[in-house]
């Protein structure tokens, strides 16, 4: 009886011990990577999310995509990022989920996203190397862009002390500029909005601001044009805008969800391909907003189906790259 009581037991102590093992190994195995490429960044023209599902991505998916702008050249790399949550047993849970990839104005830089609480912003610089893992609380981390400097832009969380301090502005937009390679906080300012959406707020070299927001009193999704220098607004209702660098020109998807273009000082536009029906409350959630080519003669895309086009804005016309989620050129 004894014998059998020791058997047993120490059955289930082994037990324990492999799967003790196998979660530490597991929980070394996914420790997130300095250099995910092992090597300087991939050369391609556009970086995308290559998920099939990018709503449920975060485990065994694929990370990041590049493909060059003729369509060729389609590159995927995997790996594990430490979005801030932990297991019940206190392990740090990874994701393979890099959110709405974006190149610097220069192009020579990449910022995403990684989910968890709080939200997390990573930066992979022209050497491959990764930033942003010891940055603590960036931001709300889901609205992010970077500025012409090469800092990121992201909207600032309402639980922060930061926030308190700028409590007395009227409707803030409040953004931080923030050094993310040595987790440096530059400065704060707001925006004439109360809530910030989209992928970040842009900034031209002509000193335009624009950015997304949710109207909350007519529950809607408009688009401001701020004119910084003279302190005007000019407000659009539409989706997910993307301007030029030099401020000339205005991409976004309107109410109809057609992608159309916009002459920021003519204020005409120019209608390309309608993407999704009118007021449909997911069409756009699964839109992005269009990345301009580096001569602003086209546009990237994805349909809300996971396909990615570049178009012509001259001649409209379409041309299938590849599958997959938020693609930006640069």
């Amino acid at each position: 009886m004894k014998t059998t009581w020791i058997i047993s037991n120490k059955k289930y102590l082994l037990t324990g011990l492999f799967l003790f093992l196998l979660l530490f190994l597991v929980s070394c195995k996914e420790k997130e990577l300095e250099y995910p490429f092992e090597g300087p960044m991939p050369q391609s023209d556009i970086v995308f999310m290559p998920d099939i599902d990018p709503v449920y991505c975060k485990f065994n998916t694929k990370t990041l995509g590049f493909i060059n702008a003729d369509g060729s050249n389609r590159q995927e790399y995997t790996f594990s990022l430490i979005d801030g949550s932990a297991s019940m047993y206190g392990v740090e849970i990874t994701s393979q989920c890099a959110w709405a990839p974006r190149w610097s104005q220069d192009g020579d830089e990449l910022v995403f996203g990684v989910g968890g609480q709080p939200p997390k912003i990573r930066l992979i610089d022209e050497n491959g190397k990764m930033f942003g893992k010891p940055c603590e609380d960036i931001g709300a981390g889901g609205v992010f862009a970077f500025d012409l400097f090469g800092n990121v832009l992201t909207d600032v969380r309402e639980e922060d002390l930061l926030y308190k301090e700028y409590m007395d502005i009227a409707n803030p937009g409040l953004v931080t500029r923030y050094d993310l390679k040595r987790c440096e906080e530059i400065e704060v300012f707001s925006v004439p909005v109360e809530k910030l959406t989209g992928f970040g707020i842009q900034e031209t070299e002509n000193n335009l601001l624009v950015t997304s927001f949710w109207d909350k009193d007519e529950g809607i999704t408009k688009i401001i044009i701020h004119f910084s220098e003279r302190e005007e607004t000019e407000i659009l209702l539409g989706y997910h805008p993307s301007i030029t660098k030099d401020g000339a020109l205005l991409a976004y998807y309107n109410q109809e969800g057609t992608l159309v273009v916009r002459d920021i000082e003519a204020r005409t536009e120019r209608e390309l391909i309608h993407l999704f029906a009118a007021n449909d409350d997911w069409g756009p959630r699964f839109m992005s907003s269009p990345s301009w080519s580096p001569n602003y003669e086209w546009l990237t895309y994805n349909t809300p189906e996971g396909e990615i086009y570049k178009i012509n804005i001259e001649t409209t016309e379409a041309i299938y790259l590849t599958y997959g989620w938020t693609p930006d050129w640069r």
